[in-house]
């Protein structure tokens, strides 16, 4: 048996993720690093991607990048987790949700929102660089480095706050 698996596995997951981030730091033509706003680190099960507003999906995949208007869906057995390029804070969406990411860069930072529409999102945000809000059709959630819960549905919009400050307008 190798040591990579003696140990519990430890080693072989950070060889994992260190190739992982040199994967997605691979030199990207100027146009690309521009529109770039978040990176897909793990998409499992069924998880779509519209770009840029439109209708047309394809499967989204580890490594993907994301750019503001792009519509991300998980299916019923589909999670994934993106994280924001800027300032490494995180969206684990569940089976069952929607959303679409929104920003806009201004100077040294950068301004997110995302509207979501269906299903159960955790959010954290460590070093926030700019607005980072959560849209429902219900409410809409604003942070300052923090860790959250999102789900919304029919029945309305729950926040469930992990640790920070969250501000909710309804």
């Amino acid at each position: 048996m190798s040591k990579l698996t003696k140990s519990g596995g430890r080693p072989a997951t950070l060889l994992l993720a260190l190739a992982l981030l040199l994967g997605l730091t691979r030199a990207l033509p100027a146009q690309e690093k521009a529109q770039s706003v978040a990176v897909t680190v793990k998409a499992t099960g069924e998880v779509f991607l519209a770009t840029g507003g439109g209708k047309a999906e394809k499967a989204l995949t580890t490594g993907m990048r994301l750019g503001d208007g792009d519509r991300v869906r998980t299916g019923a057995e589909g999670r994934a987790v993106l994280v924001f390029t800027d300032d490494k804070s995180q969206l684990k969406l569940t089976p069952a949700t929607e959303l679409v990411i929104h920003a806009r860069r201004q100077g040294g930072r950068t301004d997110k929102e995302v509207e979501m529409s269906a299903g159960t999102l955790w959010s954290k945000v460590t070093r926030q660089q700019g607005e980072f809000r959560i849209a429902t059709p219900t409410s809409v959630a604003s942070v300052k480095g923090t860790a959250w819960w999102t789900k919304t549905g029919e029945a309305g919009t729950t926040i469930i706050t992990e640790e920070g400050i969250v501000g909710l307008l309804s």
